[in-house]
């Protein structure tokens, strides 16, 4: 028996030293990708009787090159935060925009204005998000049921060990990105950078579910034989199933909710 436990020790270490290798694991990427490309948003946003809490923000971030080596960004985010109905792909709640103005200088970069909208009201329907008091539109892209093609792209990672949660994440093409996801965004850019996707997933009852779906794309677009760096980075998550969701949402569509 000495000898044995002996044995194992060195074994013990290597993987302790490995960062627990042998307890990877692999996510079964596909039944969710089918889902994504399917449109299965009760599967997709792990709704609970058609309902379902989320939080969507993207933030957009310009930069240009400024005298001295200094380089200026402006950041716009906008956010929204309320519940998702499945059956008629609708949600109501609440929105904010921000925006951001910053200069980098020798690796440091300073803050020079912030701006922050009070909350407004804010809807989504029909792929668009309004403001229902003002009927204006508000410039944010709803990208979870817009990922069709998404099965048929092998993921660049979906393994995930003791020291990191469950994560699919993939790096599209730039022929990936023009028809999985720019025919939604209609980008017009004159350089590509990348475009990758991030689904962060929990494990419950041996199944995966998705906790939050992100998008980033970089690209350049040229003014003035300038050009200027784009990022957009598009977040949807979903919280907390256990809020009373449906509860909320009729709130919400009789104004009750405070």
């Amino acid at each position: 028996m000495k000898k044995l436990m002996l044995m194992m020790a060195p074994v013990s270490l290597i993987a302790f030293l490995s960062g627990c290798s042998i307890f990877v694991k692999e996510v079964d990427y596909q039944p969710i990708a089918n889902d994504l490309n399917e449109r299965n948003m009760d599967k997709i946003l792990n709704a609970v009787d058609g309902y379902a809490e989320i939080t969507h923000s993207a933030f957009l971030v310009t930069s240009t090159a400024g005298e001295k080596n200094e380089i200026e960004r402006e950041k716009d985010k906008f956010s929204f935060r309320g519940i998702y109905n499945t059956s008629d792909n609708t949600a109501l709640g609440a929105g904010e925009i921000t925006f951001e103005s910053t200069v980098e200088r020798n690796d440091t970069e300073e803050q020079i204005s912030k701006e922050n909208s009070p909350e407004f009201p804010l809807n989504y329907s029909e792929n668009h998000y309004i403001n229902p008091e003002t009927n204006m539109e508000f410039d944010l892209v709803f990208m979870v049921d817009k990922l069709q093609g998404i099965e048929k792209v092998a993921p660049k990672r979906y393994k995930y060990g003791l020291d990191s949660p469950p994560m699919i994440s993939y790096d599209l093409t730039e022929r990936e990105f023009t028809e999985i996801i720019n025919d939604d965004l209609k980008i017009d850019y004159d350089v590509f950078n990348k475009a990758t996707i991030f689904l962060e997933l929990q494990e419950k009852d041996k199944r995966f579910s998705i906790t939050r779906i992100s998008l980033n794309v970089t690209w350049g677009e040229l003014k003035n034989n300038v050009l200027i760096d784009y990022q957009l980075n598009n977040r949807v998550s979903f919280p907390n199933e256990n809020v009373d969701a449906k509860r909320e949402y009729e709130q919400l569509k009789d104004g009750r909710l405070e």
